[in-house]
């Protein structure tokens, strides 16, 4: 009898097997998925033809694709395994490379077959690809909402990989798809996001709906909209930096957020803005690319060319500086020419200038910073460019903005550089450029002069231009006279002539004002001794006052001991009109050259740094022109007028009484803010100048303070508020007006909910703590004003309408411990104790309640206690009073919520724990009785004990109630808040008793109030007595800038005075104190105070 033939197993039992084994080995490395692909297709075809015959529901034959089903059931129970695999593990993510190939070999095998599409098989296969694809789909979509993060990571993270290979797929299944990575977009898992992100960017290359702007309410919101916000507001990097390298670059993105992460905060985001995305897709010589220059307005170029090259990261930077050396050569030709060949290499010598300055024509030279920058990142990144550059003299023959601008900054560069040989070269005869300056400036005249002309009758092609050849005209000028700085005036010819030249541009009423400071400059090269300059201007600046009149007596100089009143007695010409006998012609004529005057005094005095003693000659013109124009009622003729009185204060003698005529236009209700910002910045480099010689006392310092305190009151314009705060920091800093009243004063501002707009107010002030916090003895100045700041910003932050406009108690208290923390010392020399009194000092305000009443900011004190630094060692008595201070409050006042228990408890432990030894067998009785701490004893039975029900049963107060102003202080004294009596807050428009003094001497008026482009915030304000209150008198008389001698000439005219009138004080509120009779400063003799005086101000 013949034996059985054992049969072998079925494909189907096979199949599990080999899959399994495929999935094994795409474990490894990659080289080996391609036969995988292979081994794994063939088992996928060979499936789908085993099949079951079967009839449907309706009896008709059909067959069950068993091998199919079994095939797709084993691939995904293999996949399965691997989703629960933590990320970085190496073979799941193998295996989701291998799966991503493997979909994109499918894809390829059915457009293969589609090509033979008239086989039945390949019908067959082509239609089990689809099914597998949208199975494979399906599958990962149920674990884009799994529990487990390492499933929610590895489906999207196959999702990312197989999305740009899908091929074609069932609709719903698609918007399945894209609705589920739009939530995992939002993932709290940083992983997870990042893949969704992935996929989403490659959706978002071919996905219709994102470049739409209406939301569909089954679609969901647009792909670019999503991936814009999280680029832009997600806090992981990770996130942020998938989006830049993956997102699809348009006009939109480009303009909206890819140029906004050039200011991104992580350095590896703004370096791929430049490298991966600028820089990658600028295109070729044959197609612009869509982040070619020539796609940008001038302003993004700008911004680019400014945020990449000024980044203090040197990766950014040199990814910047490569993006410019890209931008010239698609602009021109490639600069890497092949050097082999010499006729390539010499042409590629001649056309660099023409890159260079094609490349310039992308920039607007008028704003030289970006420019410049710019072009010397190329002179540095290719500096066989820079060695190379040559002008010959046909090169200055026909000169445009760009040839002028490239000459100069290669002569600049060169200087930096130190490369004296390349500069003696470039530089042009100084005989040679003098005449073209000549020229080019005639050309400007003449041009300006055919505009008068027929300006009227051009069309606005015409006149647009008109206006690019005036524009090119004063552009080349202008940097041809940046040149002449540099030229080297060994030539005696060619510095006459330069010198004959600049002395007639200046003479020259036309002159516009940009071009005056360059001719100053070239004027300063040519005649070093500041003396002869002075004398040179000013002998313009009466010629173009009087001219004709040289043959006039020379006038005399002014006595610089004559009073303001003076000015009338200056002789005058006899032929000179009045300027009532003026027609309006005659006075528009009149008015543009004081004005031009006035520029040149202006740059004049910018360089001048003698003393005003030592030349003489400025003082006629101090009096003909710069004293009337303060009263002028143009504003241009005032401002420069302004700005020149506050130059020649800086170069005279100091005088504490010139400071009542600053503060006089300061509080004056009449001029516009921007004249007040000037003399506010008058009178800080005033202070920061002359110091100690114009605060002579502790008296006048506190006034000043208290009239800043006031200003920040009265004033709501943020860029005056954010000038006196600026100005004080600047003054605390230097120590020259430093104290506590201070400080609390820039707190205050700091907190104020008035500047929470003010980002510059803000930023100045926080970068001052910063630095201030650096020296010891600063940090002991913060605590002193600590309680009484921190319960002032309680009353404010309660009688702010606005809550959230203020930033909570609680992050005020914890910057207070931040600004006192020992270890930002310099050297590490702080006092390590210093958190231990500010412990002694709160501990103080909880047991007896002085500037902190409500019970929800002690609550915030308590909560201080956890952020304090405890050192390891420590004095004894600080902390004994420390341990009789907590004791005294757990007994008397102990803290009724759980939170502030809590924290108490744990801070007590804490500080038994740390300091055992020191207060082992610490009497506390014995220690108060003790004569040395009679003070601590005192206070403590000084506490009234608080019953439980004791807050319940007070009245409970609303949290609207009023407080005093952000800016006023409860006093000007410098001790320690806690050791002073408790005093009635006072408005700041209110002086205290003891001031009795400043009150007598001043009168009140108030700045009004105008509308900024960005106006702080309004508060309300604590109510006003309903009486009138004096108006402000100002006086009719002008300020010395040099102190009167002991021996001046008495004085024997009257000084008129001028009241505001009633009916136009009625309407102004009255806040600012103001002097008027007096300085505000002390003078040191009688004399003295006869010549302080107010800057009367007429329109």
């Amino acid at each position: 009898m013949p034996g059985r033939v054992r049969q072998g197993p079925s494909p189907l039992e096979e199949l599990p097997s080999k899959v399994a084994n495929i999935f094994e080995q795409v474990q490894g490395p990659a080289h080996n998925h391609k036969k995988n692909f292979v081994a794994l297709y063939k088992l996928h075809e060979d499936a789908t033809q085993i099949t079951q015959p079967c009839r449907t529901p309706q009896g008709e034959e059909a067959v069950k694709p068993i091998g199919e089903k079994t095939f797709l059931d084993t691939f995904f129970v293999q996949l399965g395994k691997v989703l629960s695999l933590k990320k970085g593990t190496y073979p799941a993510d193998q295996v989701v490379k291998f799966i991503s190939g493997y979909v994109k070999y499918l894809n390829d095998k059915a457009a293969e077959n589609r090509e033979d599409d008239e086989e039945e098989d390949v019908l067959d296969m082509d239609s089990a690809i689809s099914r597998f694809t949208e199975r494979l789909v399906g599958f990962l979509l149920k674990g884009f909402g799994a529990k487990d993060k390492s499933v929610r990571y590895r489906v999207v993270q196959i999702c990312a990989e197989i999305v740009i290979n899908l091929g074609e797929l069932d609709e719903d299944l698609y918007m399945k798809m894209r609705r589920g990575l739009l939530e995992r977009l939002n993932d709290k898992e940083i992983s997870v996001r990042v893949q969704a992100a992935t996929a989403l960017c490659k959706f978002a290359r071919t996905d219709d709906s994102g470049e739409e702007s209406n939301e569909d309410a089954e679609s969901g919101p647009p792909l670019l909209d999503c991936l814009v916000e999280s680029m832009t507001y997600d806090d992981a990097v990770d996130v942020r930096r998938t989006i830049v390298r993956n997102i699809p670059l348009t006009k939109a993105t480009l303009s909206t957020t890819i140029l906004e992460r050039t200011r991104d905060t992580d350095a590896v985001i703004r370096k791929l803005v430049y490298s991966h995305v600028l820089d990658k897709n600028v295109g070729n010589a044959v197609e612009n690319g869509v982040t070619h220059p020539s796609t940008f307005t001038i302003a993004q170029r700008e911004l680019i060319v400014r945020n990449g090259i000024q980044d203090r990261d040197p990766g950014v930077k040199a990814a910047a500086s490569n993006l410019m050396v890209h931008w010239m050569d698609i602009l021109g030709c490639s600069l890497s020419g092949d050097k082999d060949e010499e006729g390539a290499q010499t042409q590629n010598q001649t056309r660099k200038e023409e890159h260079l300055l094609k490349f310039l024509t992308k920039f607007d030279l008028s704003q030289e910073e970006v420019a410049t920058i710019a072009l010397q990142s190329i002179f540095e990144t290719k500096p066989e460019i820079f060695q190379e550059m040559h002008f010959p003299p046909q090169y200055w023959a026909t000169l445009s903005p760009e040839k002028a601008f490239l000459a100069r900054v290669f002569v600049d560069h060169c200087i930096k550089e130190k490369a004296e040989v390349l500069k003696e070269t470039a530089l042009p005869e100084v005989t040679a450029l003098a005449f073209r300056i000549q020229d080019t400036y005639n050309q400007l005249v003449g041009i300006e002069e055919e505009e008068e002309d027929v300006f009227g009758t051009l069309d606005d092609e015409a006149r647009a231009r008109r206006d690019d050849e005036r524009d090119a005209c004063e552009l080349t000028l202008e940097e041809m006279l940046k040149l002449a700085v540099n030229l080297d005036y060994g030539d005696e010819i060619g510095r006459r002539k330069m010198y004959a030249l600049m002395r007639d541009m200046l003479s020259r009423e036309k002159l516009s004002e940009r071009h005056v400071g360059k001719c100053l400059n070239v004027l300063q090269k040519l005649w070093p001794d500041e003396r002869d300059l002075i004398r040179l201007i000013v002998e313009i600046v009466q010629n173009l006052r009087d001219p004709g009149d040289e043959e006039e007596p020379t006038r005399n100089d002014a006595d610089p001991d004559a009073s303001f009143t003076s000015v009338d007695e200056t002789p005058k010409p006899a032929k000179a009109k009045s300027r009532a006998d003026m027609t309006p012609e005659e006075q528009r004529r009149a008015d543009h050259i004081d004005l031009m005057c006035l520029i040149l005094l202006e740059g004049l005095l910018e360089r001048v740094n003698g003393a005003l003693g030592d030349n003489s000659t400025l003082y006629g013109v101090y009096n003909e022109v710069i004293v009337p124009c303060i009263q002028h009622a143009d504003p241009a003729l005032r401002e420069k007028a302004t700005k020149c009185f506050g130059l020649l204060a800086l170069i005279s003698k100091p005088n504490p009484s010139r400071l009542q005529q600053f503060i006089n236009f300061i509080v004056n209700p009449e001029p516009p803010e921007e004249m007040k910002l000037q003399y506010l910045r008058i009178l800080f480099d005033n202070l920061m100048l002359h110091q100690l010689a114009i605060l002579k006392s502790e008296e006048d310092t506190n006034r000043l303070i208290k009239f800043f305190t006031e200003c920040l009151e009265g004033f709501d314009s943020m860029d005056i508020r954010f000038t006196i705060c600026a100005g004080l920091t600047k003054l605390a800093y230097g120590g020259i007006m430093l104290n506590n009243t201070v400080i609390r004063t820039l707190i205050l501002a700091f907190f104020s909910p008035s500047s929470v707009n003010n980002h510059r107010l803000l930023q100045f002030v926080e970068m001052f703590f910063k630095e201030f916090r650096k020296v010891k003895k600063y940090q002991a100045i913060i605590l002193e004003v600590f309680i009484e700041t921190f319960g002032h910003l309680t009353n404010v932050k309660a009688s702010d309408d606005d809550d959230d406009r203020m930033v909570s108690m609680l992050q005020i208290g914890q910057q207070f411990v931040d600004w006192t923390n020992p270890f930002y010392v310099q050297d590490g020399k702080g006092d390590f104790a210093i958190q231990v009194q500010m412990a002694i000092e709160i501990v103080r305000e909880l047991s007896k309640p002085e500037h902190v009443q409500e019970k929800d900011d002690r609550r915030v004190l308590f909560q201080l206690f956890q952020y304090l630094h405890l050192p390891e060692t420590v004095d004894d008595d600080k902390i004994k009073e420390l341990k009789v201070m907590m004791d005294t409050l757990k007994a008397r006042r102990p803290p009724r919520d759980s939170t502030s228990k809590r924290v108490f408890t744990k801070f007590e432990a804490s500080v038994s724990k740390m300091y055992e030894a020191q207060l082992h067998d610490f009497n506390d009785e014995d220690w108060k009785n003790m004569q040395e701490h009679k003070e601590i004893l005192d206070f403590v039975d000084s506490i009234i004990p608080e019953d439980e029900d004791e807050e319940d049963e007070q009245p409970k107060k609303g949290r609207k109630r009023r407080s005093p102003s952000i800016a006023s202080t409860t006093t000007d004294g410098d001790g320690p808040s806690r050791r002073k009596k408790q005093t009635k807050k006072r408005r700041v428009s209110t002086s205290d008793d003891d001031e009795s003094e400043w009150d007598n001497q001043t009168e009140r008026s108030t700045p009004p109030r105008r509308e900024s482009e960005a106006p702080a915030p309004t508060r309300r304000m604590p109510r006003r007595a309903a009486t009138r209150k004096p108006a402000l008198e100002i006086q009719d008389s002008w300020v010395d800038f040099e102190e009167a001698d002991a021996e001046a000439t008495p004085r024997s005219h009257a000084r008129p005075r001028g009241r505001v009138s009633e009916e136009s004080n009625t309407t102004q509120p009255t806040t600012i104190s103001a002097t008027s009779r007096d300085s505000i400063m002390d003078n040191d003799s009688e004399e003295e105070e006869d010549e302080v005086s107010g800057l009367l101000v007429e329109d």
